[in-house]
């Protein structure tokens, strides 16, 4: 029963995106703006990188990953300003033309003023490429806006669908969304509509199903 749901579901969507694509093709912005980009513009349009690979940290914190390369900063500057970097932003959007960034700067929340100000120097980084696209923004509003410092805690996904309560989690989601948004994030990872399958996998407590 839950595969013919599925299945279902992912026709829909399918059918959905069919028709959504078949309504830009003809669309003369669209059409002009995909003339003008180089290669380079559509693959960094493609890339999503994490917010912690552009922001201030001393060359002897960064940790290695495995596979050899830069990863986050292990004594970050919590001084309560703008974290970027802006040597690596402009490398980053200027140069490579990344299209997207994700999460926030040192695994930690900010300020609300602090996120508006670095998601306007992003666009703002954007704007100076040729192609004008604006950086998409994504935070991990998983229980409220836990990367948003004063704003709302929740329980986890796993926890609200526990309480068979729609009414509380449609509310739940309007309060996570308003916030997230009041701090110029314009893209929420959440609500994760996937089903999980391992359950050995930590991070289930952010489906709502299993």
């Amino acid at each position: 029963m839950l595969s013919k749901w599925s299945n279902s579901l992912a026709l829909v969507i399918a059918l959905s995106l069919i028709s959504t694509s078949s309504q830009l093709v003809n669309d003369p912005f669209i059409d002009d703006l995909m003339k003008r980009m180089t290669i380079e513009d559509k693959c960094g349009q493609m890339t999503q990188i994490t917010l912690d690979t552009i922001t201030r940290c001393k060359p002897e914190c960064i940790y290695q990953t495995s596979d050899g390369f830069p990863g986050g900063c292990t004594c970050p500057v919590y001084d309560d300003s703008n974290p970027i970097n802006v040597t690596k932003l402009n490398e980053a959007i200027g140069t490579f033309r990344v299209g997207s960034i994700l999460n926030t700067a040192y695994d930690r929340a900010q300020k609300a003023s602090i996120w508006q100000d670095i998601i306007k120097q992003l666009q703002d980084t954007a704007m100076k490429n040729p192609v004008q696209i604006p950086i998409l923004y994504g935070l991990d509003s998983i229980h409220g806006a836990n990367y948003i410092q004063e704003a709302t805690l929740f329980p986890q996904p796993i926890a609200m669908a526990a309480s068979f309560n729609l009414d509380i989690a449609e509310q739940v989601g309007a309060i996570t969304s308003m916030e997230t948004r009041a701090a110029g994030v314009p893209w929420n990872f959440n609500p994760v509509l996937d089903i999980g399958r391992q359950f050995l996998w930590p991070r289930l407590v952010f489906n709502f199903v299993f």
